[in-house]
């Protein structure tokens, strides 16, 4: 619910990483030979050569331009759903936020960010030096995250944890029910915290969960070799390494009985679950109380189920939302291609038929 869940390997975070790379190789100056005419014309020679590739270099430059059109740095990389706020990271690398900002939880500070946690009423960020930044207006330290260098980091009711590089989750926040009390002696590979609990996978491949215990088996996890983990109110899903959900926990509304298909995401909102297929169409089971459960028909690249709302990436690297909007939770701020959130394709056939 209150996460925005990392598949522990993930080939998409490479596409990512390969949007940020480049290089270039720069052959060695020439070395001083005997100079002639015969030089002189193969020079001249190559010199026709060289303006007639750039001529062409030019030409295949410009018509890649003509058709790719500028880059967006407004198109969406990242996102992240809470209580009742979601918010979003930008190619170029700053955060969007939308909906309740009661406790300043939308206030996000200006980039770069990496990843992005939205929680009840905090919201934390991860920057690309590792470093973990929260910001609401409230006490009890869940705006103070232990120094050191983090790879993910996932926010709770009022509470939030982080892994570390060296595969330790830390977590602050407040600890009345235990939910920032990390087991010790254990090394893990993803975290997510849930309202008032948190899991974590071990590098074993088995999940361990902790904080409030209401005999609901929200803290006893099912099956191992998790790779991915996402955690709700009072229920977790993770998925195995082949991609079929595994759920525990509380399952009044059916939020922990996911159907038997493969994702290649899942993440948990407050009393339903959303999955994200092979092919990029989302499923959701649950409550539907809000239309939470009921995505448009659309491919995602990513998605984020908050309390009683649920985000996605879409084809086009732009934000939809859908279920409760009574804080503006579900309506995203337009990034370049509309309020709708969809591109403007004119006439042209939008390719969603399935």
């Amino acid at each position: 619910m209150y996460t925005a869940p990392m598949r522990v390997h993930d080939w998409r975070l490479l596409a990512v990483s390969a949007l940020f790379a480049w290089g270039c190789a720069k052959e060695p100056e020439g070395s001083d030979g005997p100079s002639g005419e015969a030089d002189a014309d193969v020079d001249a020679d190559a010199d026709a050569d060289a303006d007639s590739d750039a001529d062409s270099d030019a030409d295949s430059d410009a018509d890649a331009d003509a058709d790719d059109g500028p880059i967006r740095t407004d198109a969406i990389v990242a996102i992240g759903s809470g209580l009742g706020h979601s918010c979003a990271i930008t190619l170029d690398g700053e955060a969007l936020c939308w909906g309740n900002n009661e406790n300043g939880q939308s206030d996000a500070p200006a980039g770069p960010w990496k990843s992005i946690a939205p929680g009840a009423v905090q919201t934390c960020g991860l920057r690309g030096n590792g470093a973990v930044e929260c910001w609401s207006s409230l006490p009890n330290g869940i705006t103070d995250p232990p120094a050191a260098v983090y790879t993910m980091v996932s926010s709770g009711n009022t509470h939030s944890c982080a892994l570390d590089r060296t595969n330790q989750i830390q977590c602050w926040g407040a600890n009345n029910l235990g939910q920032t009390d990390v087991p010790e002696g254990m090394t893990y590979v993803a975290v997510a915290a849930g309202a008032l609990h948190t899991c974590g996978i071990r590098t074993d491949g088995y999940t361990e969960c902790w904080g409030q215990d209401t005999g609901d088996g929200r803290l006893s996890p099912i099956g191992s070799g998790h790779v991915e983990l996402s955690a709700g109110m009072s229920h977790t899903c993770a998925l195995d390494s082949s991609g079929y959900p595994l759920c525990w926990g509380t399952n009044d509304a059916g939020q922990a009985s996911p159907p038997s298909m493969q994702f290649q995401q899942i993440s948990a909102g407050g009393y339903h679950t959303c999955g994200l297929s092979l092919e990029g169409v989302v499923t959701c089971w649950g409550n539907n109380d809000k239309g939470q459960a009921s995505p448009p028909i659309d491919r995602f690249d990513r998605i984020a189920a908050g309390r009683t709302h649920t985000c996605g990436i879409n084809q086009y690297s732009t934000v939809v939302c859908w279920g409760e909007n009574q804080f503006g939770q579900s309506s995203p701020p337009a990034t370049g291609s509309g309020e709708s959130g969809l591109p403007d394709t004119g006439d042209a056939d939008t390719g969603m038929g399935m």
